[in-house]
């Protein structure tokens, strides 16, 4: 089965459901506003919406959101593996 970013995104939503976040070093309040964010983002890209695939692309970004929470909250190699199955897709 081919991924796509839906099922990226749904995953990355498991990852983050996981575990208590720490989003310190990110715009986010907490880890509740992040996961609400990133529910929307699932909802748009589910709608076909390319603003908010970019927007999942930038939150993948080396230094960025998801990296910065990752590994402040213990699950940096799931976010390896989600940002390269994002970096695999065209």
């Amino acid at each position: 089965m081919r991924d796509s970013i839906e099922r990226i995104v749904r995953d990355l939503l498991v990852e983050l459901r996981a575990r208590p976040q720490d989003t310190v070093w990110t715009p986010y309040h907490d880890g509740e506003s992040l996961i609400e964010a990133v529910e929307g983002l699932a909802v748009r890209v589910s709608e076909g919406d390319g603003d908010a695939e970019r927007e999942v692309r930038g939150l993948f970004a080396p230094t960025g959101v998801l990296q910065d929470t990752a590994l402040s909250s213990g699950w940096s190699d799931e976010y390896m593996a989600l940002a390269d199955r994002l970096d695999a897709i065209n």
